[in-house]
């Protein structure tokens, strides 16, 4: 609750949150519930998936596209410089939802890493925008000084069963604890 409650206050600290933990530890969980609060709100929300290269960029198109980008200027090699622009120029609350950037280096630019903020994923200017990055790798290596790092731990067994009886209703197969 903490780290939702946070992200609706627009990110305290920095713009760009990296979220990261094991698999199955609710990163994606935590990135829907914050993107389904924000457009509760009336914010413009995008999610694209980093599950590989060619996801990745096809989504970020996308956002350009939904931005008013022409799809000839997204072809080109400076496609996210003309994107980040865009999105600078925002007056309008947004949030950009990266999932599944368990290979963080193809959110950086051509020679580059992430941490250099030159690629898909750089610090948010202004207050409008918040990006949310959900990452298996939390290294300090993989991302910048400006990316806030939040891991998510397994939940303990006793509110692991109470998020699923909590999904799962009051079906009457439903367990016990």
């Amino acid at each position: 609750d903490e780290p939702l409650s946070e992200l609706a206050d627009g990110g305290v600290g920095s713009r760009v949150w990296v979220i990261h933990g094991l698999g199955g530890a609710g990163k994606t969980r935590m990135a829907l519930e914050a993107a389904f609060s924000a457009q509760q709100r009336g914010t413009d929300v995008w999610w694209v998936s980093a599950a590989d290269a060619d996801t990745l960029v096809a989504g970020m198109q996308a956002v350009g596209r939904r931005l008013g980008i022409a799809q000839e200027d997204l072809k080109r090699g400076d496609a996210a410089d003309t994107l980040w622009q865009r999105l600078a120029e925002r007056q309008h609350p947004w949030l950009l939802v990266i999932d599944g950037a368990d290979d963080p280096q193809m959110l950086s630019g051509p020679d580059s890493c992430v941490a250099d903020g030159r690629g898909w994923v750089r610090p948010v200017t202004g207050q409008a925008g918040l990006v949310v990055v959900t990452s298996r790798d939390g290294s300090a290596a993989s991302w910048g000084a400006w990316c806030q790092k939040r891991r998510l731990e397994m939940l303990p067994a006793t509110e692991a069963a109470a998020v699923l009886a909590d999904h799962a209703g009051s079906h009457p197969r439903l367990g016990s604890v």
